[in-house]
Formats: C-alpha cells, sequence, structure tokens
C-alpha cells in the first residue's frame, strides 16, 4: 500500500463523522450522516437504522460517495477524503460477525444496541473503493489527488 493510501487510511479512522452521499438512478441523491463506521483494508463498513428512508430502499452495487473531514484540523492544514465506490448491505455471516466484533470493540452504542436486544433494527452496509481523493486546500490548489 502507498504512504499516501496509509496517511488517507489513517486520516480517516480519526474522523468521527462522515456524510454519505447516494447517487439514485434518477438523478435523486439522498445524504446521510455517519457516525460509526470503520475501516478493514481499503473497505469502509458502517451501521444504520434500518428504517431510515435514505438507505433502506438501495440496492446493492449502488454508487455512493463517503465525505470525511476532521473536525479539528487547523486551517493551515485543511484537507478531506472523498471515497466514490459500490455500496451493499453486508449479510448475515463470515463477514458480518466479524465487522460487528470490531464494531463491539470501537462503539460503546453498538454493545448497548446488542445488549438491549435493539440491534436488529440496524444494518451493516460496505462501501468498497473505486477511487479515494485527496483534497489538500493548502499544500496546493490543485482539485483532487486520485489516491487509487
Amino acid at each position: 500500500m502507498s504512504e499516501i493510501l496509509n496517511d488517507a487510511i489513517k486520516y480517516v479512522e480519526n474522523a468521527k463523522k462522515s456524510l454519505l452521499f447516494i447517487m439514485k438512478k434518477n438523478s435523486e441523491t439522498k445524504k446521510m450522516n455517519i457516525k460509526k463506521f470503520l475501516v478493514n483494508k481499503t473497505n469502509i463498513y458502517f451501521i444504520v437504522d434500518k428504517h431510515n428512508n435514505n438507505i433502506c430502499k438501495i440496492k446493492n452495487h449502488s454508487k455512493a460517495v463517503l465525505y470525511f473531514q476532521n473536525d479539528l484540523q487547523c486551517c493551515d492544514a485543511f484537507k478531506n477524503i472523498t471515497v466514490i465506490g459500490e455500496l451493499s448491505q453486508v449479510l448475515l455471516g463470515k463477514e458480518f460477525y466479524s465487522i460487528l466484533k470490531i464494531m463491539l470493540n470501537r462503539y460503546d452504542i453498538v454493545r448497548r444496541y446488542i445488549k438491549n436486544g435493539l440491534f436488529e433494527q440496524y444494518s451493516i452496509y460496505k462501501l468498497k473503493p473505486e477511487s479515494i481523493r485527496l483534497t489538500d486546500y493548502i499544500e496546493t490548489l490543485e482539485e483532487m489527488k486520485e489516491i487509487i
């Protein structure tokens, strides 16, 4: 993995929230905040409410964009990461339980969902990146750098 990609993954892992944009076939875009996510290799996994109208009707292999920007960054080091890729729901199985185990260790709220029998109201989704773009507003005025 390249050093730039490693830095991008670290940047995403340090982010506290993300914005998800789902592109529908009718050119409609749905936006939602994502607060519980993790990076596993280059895939990004996140948990959302099954009843959220913005995501519950998506089909596997939908195009989506996750936008990460760290809240506490200084103006002299302002950058963001945009991940564009294929969005799909993670169904019960090895991948699901592997990601859930990592989420349990990272987010207390996920542990509470399970303890209180509420996790069945949530789904895990995966964004498989097709491109990762770094925008560095300070170093250069270039639009974006393609990482992958």
